[in-house]
C-alpha cells in the first residue's frame, strides 16, 4: 500500500471512533440524599460527656446569620474615590495596620492571666 491509502484508512479509523465515543451513554447520576438536620440540645439538658469532670459542659453557640447586616446596593449614595482609599491605606501601613488593629482587639478579648 502506499502512504495515502495508509493516510487514508487511519483517517476513517479515527473518524469512526469519534463517532462512537460521541454517541456513548453514561448511566444516570444516582440521587443522593440528604442527612436529616440534627437538633442541638438545649444548654438546660446538655450534660457533659462520661469521663469528663462534671465542672465542663459545652457551651452552645447561637447561630447568626451571615446576611445579617447585609446592605442593597443605593444608587443615590455617593461613590467614593478607590484611589484615595488606596492611598489612605498605604500612609496608615497598608495591611500591616489593619493586622495590628486584629491583634489588639483580639488580645483586649483573651481572658487575664492567659489560658493555660
Amino acid at each position: 500500500m502506499n502512504v495515502y491509502a495508509n493516510t487514508m484508512i487511519a483517517t476513517i479509523v479515527a473518524a469512526y471512533g469519534s463517532c462512537a465515543v460521541a454517541q456513548h451513554q453514561h448511566a444516570p447520576v444516582p440521587v443522593v440524599q440528604a442527612p436529616a438536620p440534627t437538633i442541638m440540645p438545649t444548654p438546660s439538658v446538655m450534660t457533659a460527656p462520661t469521663g469528663v469532670s462534671p465542672g465542663i459542659v459545652a457551651r452552645q453557640i447561637p447561630a447568626s446569620s451571615a446576611i445579617v447586616g447585609y446592605r442593597r446596593f443605593d444608587a443615590a449614595e455617593p461613590m467614593s474615590d478607590w484611589r484615595q482609599a488606596n492611598k489612605i491605606v498605604e500612609e496608615i501601613g497598608g495591611w500591616r495596620a489593619y493586622a495590628k488593629e486584629a491583634a489588639n482587639a483580639n488580645s483586649a478579648l483573651a481572658p487575664a492571666g492567659g489560658a493555660k
